[in-house]
């Protein structure tokens, strides 16, 4: 099931031909790191954007598969930005100012309640029963106001079964388990969604069987949406508050300003399997800009039902996004949103 990918395309996405590459690949600076599966700093890529607004085109550097839905492209709507392109044109998308970064945008629409785009780029990796992932991340200037509620998803370390197609989610689709992060902004203010997703998907894909013990805050369908306050306390991270200077509260509202501004973020991932399945003892930990915020140890990433054979295979950026940030129809500029990823790692182990 974690074989090679078969040649071809979809009308939705691509596929790069040919089969994976084992074992790990020297860093950007030449040095063999046995742990180290993919980094990508994009700056010797050169410019790329998805083709139309459902058709990826051509895949950029070593990814694998990429899918795109959205209402507005620039090939039909001038002005408009493509749901993702590499580019270096605008030094506030570029980690350091200079060379190029992976541009994912969101669009809104007057319903908020739909996703209304959707963008991804998937990197393979060997099978591995740990993961981490480490990037840099920055948020549009003016991404949020206090009035918009949404939620948009960045990025997920999945196990895919090899049957297509690989945009295929939810019970009935092709992977499990899943690692899914969200941003999410609510009357509650900013949010940090954490979804889980457990093998074998038809039985236990919102990790029911059994389900996840000891977490930081109350899981619904699989999903957990904390905040950067009480729901982190018990680790006593030191965030710096963007706003009011020194550190966010451990009580409260924090709004999404405080916490990302419009400056760089370096965010890591670390996944790992259950021992055996429906043990809870699967690991999941998230750090933000060097302070670990969730930790838990606890997790049947294979349920009952599941196959120790499941095992991480996928890494993704982008994501689909609902919000609205203006109740008005039609394009409008204004009402697009970026973010920007760069310098990625993925292991196959902490580092």
């Amino acid at each position: 099931r974690d074989g090679a990918m078969r040649d071809g395309a979809m009308r939705d996405g691509a596929m790069r031909d040919g089969a994976m590459r084992d074992g790990a690949v020297p860093d950007d600076a030449g040095f063999f790191d046995p742990g180290l599966l993919f980094s990508e700093d994009f700056d010797g890529l050169a410019d790329w954007e998805t083709e139309a607004k459902n058709s990826v085109g051509p895949l950029p550097g070593m990814f694998d598969y990429g899918y795109t839905a959205e209402t507005w492209h620039p090939t039909t709507v001038p002005g408009s930005m493509a749901s993702m392109f590499i580019s270096g044109s605008d030094p506030n998308q570029v980690f350091g100012g200079t060379g190029k970064a992976l541009i994912v945008t969101y669009e809104s629409t007057n319903n908020p309640n739909v996703y209304r785009s959707d963008g991804f780029l998937t990197k393979s990796i060997p099978p591995s029963t740990e993961v981490y992932v480490s990037f840099m991340m920055r948020f549009e200037s003016g991404f949020n106001s206090e009035s918009a509620n949404g939620s948009v998803k960045l990025f997920r370390i999945l196990s895919w079964d090899g049957v297509r197609p690989r945009s295929k989610f939810f019970s009935g689709g092709n992977s499990a388990p899943i690692y899914l992060f969200h941003w999410g902004r609510s009357n509650y203010g900013v949010r940090q969604r954490h979804a889980f997703r457990c093998d074998d998907q038809a039985t236990t894909y919102y990790c029911t069987d059994p389900v996840i013990t000891n977490a930081p805050h109350s899981i619904n369908s699989g999903a957990m949406s904390t905040n950067f306050t009480s729901d982190i306390a018990m680790l006593s991270p030191e965030l710096p508050d963007l706003v009011n200077g020194g550190f966010l509260p451990d009580t409260g509202t924090v709004w999404h300003d405080q916490v990302y501004g419009d400056i760089w973020h370096h965010l890591e991932f670390y996944v790992k399997l259950n021992s055996a399945p429906s043990v809870n003892d699967g690991i999941f930990q998230f750090t933000l800009d060097g302070q670990k915020i969730i930790d838990m140890n606890e997790i049947p990433w294979i349920g009952r039902n599941g196959t120790m054979d499941a095992k991480w295979n996928s890494v993704l950026f982008g994501g689909n996004g609902k919000y609205n940030w203006n109740s008005s129809g039609g394009f409008d500029a204004s009402r697009e949103r970026w973010i920007a990823i760069d310098d990625i790692v993925i292991r196959n182990s902490l580092p």
